[in-house]
């Protein structure tokens, strides 16, 4: 079969399909997420079936966002500032901040504080019982 293609040429061009040429120009990239993936995995050992999936899908969209956040164009000389786990840092740190709840204001009317003492006690023979 090789004869029939190479005859006695030792080097010869020959056309690939599309798909496999794709496949070997980006076939690194899928290492690529795979070692950023592991370098700060989230996976604990769980009872729970659907957790592993849960910390799956969190490494991977982390692992991606990073490499999204990282992209430069070939033409831009712009190397990467940001390391990895600076930017696993800088996203908690966003996160953490973004939960915590504001003080509000108020300047006119606060809203009234109950205590224990605004609850009103009704004597035992009052209450009654309820089939739901």
């Amino acid at each position: 079969m090789t004869c029939k293609v190479f005859s006695n040429k030792v080097v010869k061009k020959l056309c690939i399909p599309t798909f496999i040429f794709y496949y070997n120009l980006y076939i690194g990239g899928v290492d690529i997420a795979d070692q950023l993936q592991l370098y700060f995995n989230t996976q604990r050992t769980h009872r729970k079936t659907w957790k592993p999936l849960f910390h799956f899908l969190l490494n991977t969209v982390l692992s991606n966002s990073y490499l999204l956040s990282s992209y430069r164009p070939t033409n831009c000389q712009a190397s990467r500032n940001n390391s990895h786990k600076k930017f696993r840092r800088d996203l908690r740190d966003a996160l953490f901040e973004r939960s915590i709840r504001k003080q509000k204001l108020y300047t006119k009317n606060p809203p009234p504080r109950y205590s224990t003492n605004h609850i009103v006690w009704y004597p035992i023979h009052h209450h009654t019982l309820k089939k739901l």
